[in-house]
């Protein structure tokens, strides 16, 4: 079972904190980085006389980012996965010239980025904060299967061990449902391999090219997976579940008890091609 942290934000980097003597001296491990863009933002250069970056970059000068609006301004860079643990070190290594801001990448991927303190408040929160918008994970799935694969999770059984910031009274009461709903992170999808637009559902051109949000893919803009899976047991903060489609390590965002008055309440109609595509999705593996 996987106990390291796992990476669940991703962090935009235009400067310094894609150099592997930056990365060690901030984050203690180098973290390689998927090549992205951001529109709308241009940049320029502030120098620094002190402070956490100046020391391990060896540099006085750093380029700092401010919103123009202006989708000919393109700035190019890295997206690092990190932890939330990650985050709160480049927060310290970066100075209060820069502020930590929610943008939409050129890809379609979602991403933090530091900008100019003084600039104009833009972002995907136009100006709001954007610290309110993060979601941390409650816990995370222990399970047998390591890699995400499309078929055959009849049977399966994993386990949700909560994370530490909460007791077992967060899970009073639960053993009363039957079902519950977790909301999780597909977090081994990488932000060039997001889709917001249309494709075909499993790139199975044999089906029709379908909007991200007419499909359950796992590329999606926020990368969310939902499933009702039944509930075994609970054991003081490890609840124990069948049918949960989701991988060894995966973050665990909510979980929430199934309610039949909250299932649908008119008959349930859906297209060919996705009866085609859950055919074999619940069947036991050989």
């Amino acid at each position: 079972m996987s106990t390291g942290k796992i990476p669940t934000e991703s962090l935009f980097s235009y400067g310094t904190l894609q150099f592997e003597p930056v990365q060690i001296a901030t984050f203690g491990r180098r973290i390689a980085g998927t090549a992205d863009s951001l529109a709308g933002f241009e940049q320029s250069v502030v120098e620094l006389e002190d402070g956490t970056a100046v020391v391990p970059s060896g540099r006085a000068q750093f380029p700092i980012i401010r919103f123009s609006g202006r989708d000919s301004d393109i700035v190019r860079g890295l997206v690092l996965r990190v932890t939330e643990e990650d985050l709160q070190r480049a927060d310290k290594y970066e100075t209060a010239a820069y502020r930590r801001i929610a943008v939409t990448l050129r890809s379609g991927a979602r991403a933090w980025v530091y900008v100019d303190a003084a600039g104009p408040a833009r972002g995907d929160d136009q100006g709001a904060d954007t610290a309110s918008t993060q979601v941390r994970a409650v816990g995370f799935v222990e399970a047998l299967r390591q890699r995400a694969e499309d078929d055959y999770w009849g049977g399966e059984q994993a386990c949700i061990s909560l994370s530490r910031d909460f007791s077992t009274d967060a899970l009073q009461g639960l053993t009363d449902f039957s079902h519950i709903e977790v909301l999780f992170l597909f977090h081994m999808v990488e932000p060039s391999k997001i889709v917001s637009g249309a494709r075909h559902p499993r790139n199975n051109k044999a089906w029709p090219a379908v909007g991200i949000f007419a499909q359950r893919g796992k590329n999606r803009p926020n990368r969310i997976g939902s499933t009702i899976c039944r509930l075994l047991r609970v054991e003081d903060r490890k609840l124990f579940v069948a049918e949960l489609d989701a991988i060894d390590g995966t973050p665990v965002l909510d979980i929430k008890p199934v309610m039949a008055e909250f299932l649908p309440r008119e008959r349930i109609w859906q297209p060919d091609w996705s009866h085609e595509l859950m055919r074999e999705y619940w069947l036991r593996k050989a």
